[in-house]
């Protein structure tokens, strides 16, 4: 496998979003250096970063988690997202932030689309 150079300042240079979306999403593009390297960088600005994903800034107040979040933030295409969804609806509910209702709802839908990806899995159709 060829050994790459990492370049720190072009990777400090990118925005704090393009950071978190390479992270979410062209993750396995990157080495683990490079990896390692987005984390610290995100961690040097306020973010959290759990497992290689960005969750927020530390110094944000998530008055609503669904409002906060980019559309595509939203949709849920594997299981993982549906779990991501569900602890970011959890930490709003304890700490204030979301009403239990918003909770109760968001349980629901997750919840139904997760079954809908087992009902797809399990049959292997693609509707």
């Amino acid at each position: 496998m060829p050994e790459y150079l990492i370049d720190r300042a072009r990777l400090e240079a990118l925005p704090t979003e393009e950071i978190q979306r390479i992270l979410i999403e062209e993750r396995n593009d990157y080495t683990p250096e490079a990896i390692s390297i987005f984390q610290d960088i995100l961690a040097a600005r306020g973010i959290e970063s759990r497992h290689g994903e960005a969750v927020g800034q530390k110094e944000s107040s998530r008055t609503d988690i669904l409002s906060s979040q980019e559309p595509s933030d939203l949709l849920i295409r594997t299981p993982h997202d549906g779990v991501v969804l569900l602890n970011q609806l959890l930490k709003g509910l304890l700490d204030g932030t979301v009403e239990p209702q918003v909770v109760e709802v968001g349980v629901q839908v997750v919840n139904s689309i997760l079954r809908a990806m087992e009902q797809e899995f399990l049959t292997g159709s693609e509707e």
